[in-house]
């Protein structure tokens, strides 16, 4: 199924007739995005019975995989080369799609900033990452950022993500602490920082870090809202989106067995500090 988020978007977009011609979409390291691309293209296209295969297999798809290594210019310019000379298709757009784009080398960056420039006509570029703090700010500047992130689709308040997660009665004043303290936190991220000293250990670290992101992501949704009141605004000068990435990190890690919780705790906590500063 289609993450939630990105069907909300292209609805609205392609009712409105306001498709963008350039989207980057954040997913998790190991999340399969093959089905959301897919149903970006039939949508779009209005494709509604073609498999990923045979995407893969349409003319008017150029789909460039990063996941696997780097991505040189010259690779790069050979796609870009195929789509600007590509015929144009009735009542179909063209596609651009580069899976893990953060994996460009410098040189193809450029390459890149210049196509996002001035995109062929009829032309959607779908780009994808799972960290984007290593996407240059000039190509996240020139697209339109939707996080497909899966976790949480089907959790709507704070209640439904206690129950969703099985949190204890006992341990929901603790969970409603913390959200207090991440919409404050512009004003004082101290209090917050001192939460996770304090209470984030080995044994609760997935319920903690999966609300808090649960909680940065909603701020996102009100930051990027038409009305927000005051408080939301005082996240203008931070990158949620970068939080909410080094949250889904540190889970990831700390599942992964492969680290020391206490030394990654300390490298979260200063990640943290970063994006406030």
């Amino acid at each position: 199924m289609i993450n939630e988020n990105l069907s909300k978007v292209l609805e609205n977009s392609i009712k409105n007739n306001k498709l963008q011609q350039v989207y980057l979409l954040f997913s998790r390291a190991n999340q399969d995005i093959d089905l959301d691309i897919l149903e970006f293209v039939r949508l779009v296209n209005d494709e509604k019975q073609i498999s990923w295969h045979q995407c893969l297999q349409k003319e008017y798809c150029f789909i460039i995989d990063g996941s696997q290594g780097e991505i040189s210019k010259e690779n790069l310019q050979e796609f870009l080369n195929r789509v600007s000379k590509s015929s144009l298709f009735a009542n179909k757009y063209k596609f651009l799609i580069i899976k893990c784009v953060e994996n460009i080398t410098l040189k193809a960056a450029n390459s890149i900033l210049k196509f996002l420039e001035n995109p062929p006509f009829n032309t959607i570029i779908l780009l994808h990452t799972i960290k984007p703090q290593n996407v240059l700010k000039t190509i996240k500047s020139r697209c339109f950022i939707i996080d497909i992130r899966d976790d949480f689709n089907a959790i709507v308040s704070v209640e439904s993500f206690f129950i969703t997660y099985k949190i204890d009665v006992s341990k929901q004043k603790q969970f409603r602490e913390l959200a207090d303290l991440i919409y404050n936190s512009p004003a004082n991220l101290f209090n917050l920082i001192l939460f996770y000293i304090q209470q984030l250990n080995i044994e609760n670290y997935k319920n903690i870090i999966l609300f808090s992101i649960f909680i940065f992501k909603q701020i996102y949704e009100l930051k990027n809202s038409i009305k927000k009141d005051k408080n939301i605004s005082k996240f203008d000068s931070i990158s949620i989106l970068n939080i909410i990435n080094n949250l889904y990190n540190f889970v990831e890690l700390i599942d992964n067995n492969n680290c020391i919780f206490n030394i990654q705790k300390a490298k979260l906590i200063l990640k943290l500090k970063e994006e406030y500063e």
